[in-house]
C-alpha cells in the first residue's frame, strides 16, 4: 500500500491511501467500490480522503461547536471513527474499508445513515447507532 500526503493552504493535511501503484499509473482501472450506488460511493470517497462530516471537520467548517465523539473521545476525526471509536469502529480499518467488500459496504451504509439535517440546515449526528 502506498501512502500519499498532501498539504496546502487548507487547514491541516489530507492523507490518501491507494491500493496499488497501478491505479495511479493506469487511470482506466476503476478503484474498488466504483460500482456502488452514488450515496455509498460518495461516503466511501469521503472516508478515503478524510473529508466526511465528523465532529472535528464540522467544527472546522463552522457547522458545529463541539469536536468530541459521542463515545467521549475529545476529537471525533475520520481516523477515530474508522479505527478507534468503540461505537463506530470498522474492524478492518481504513485499508479494508478502501477495498469496498461486503462488510465494508454494510458498515458504510450504517455510517451514512448516522447524519441528519435540521430544519435550520445544520447537520447533526443521531445519537442512536445501528451496529
Amino acid at each position: 500500500m502506498q501512502q500519499l500526503h498532501l498539504s496546502g493552504s487548507m487547514h491541516g493535511s489530507i492523507q490518501l491511501l491507494s491500493t496499488s501503484h497501478s491505479s495511479l499509473t493506469q487511470p482506466t482501472i476503476c478503484p474498488p467500490g466504483f460500482n456502488l450506488p452514488r450515496r455509498l460511493w460518495s461516503t466511501l470517497s469521503r472516508y478515503r480522503t478524510g473529508q466526511s462530516r465528523c465532529a472535528a471537520n464540522l467544527v472546522r467548517w463552522h457547522q458545529a461547536s463541539d469536536p468530541s465523539c459521542i463515545c467521549g473521545n475529545p476529537q471525533q476525526t475520520m481516523d477515530h471513527i474508522v479505527n478507534h471509536c468503540p461505537i463506530t469502529r470498522f474492524s478492518g480499518g481504513l485499508w479494508l474499508l478502501h477495498q469496498a467488500d461486503e462488510d465494508a459496504v454494510s458498515w458504510l451504509s450504517t455510517q451514512s445513515k448516522r447524519f441528519c439535517q435540521t430544519s435550520e440546515g445544520q447537520v447533526t449526528v443521531k445519537q442512536t447507532i445501528a451496529l
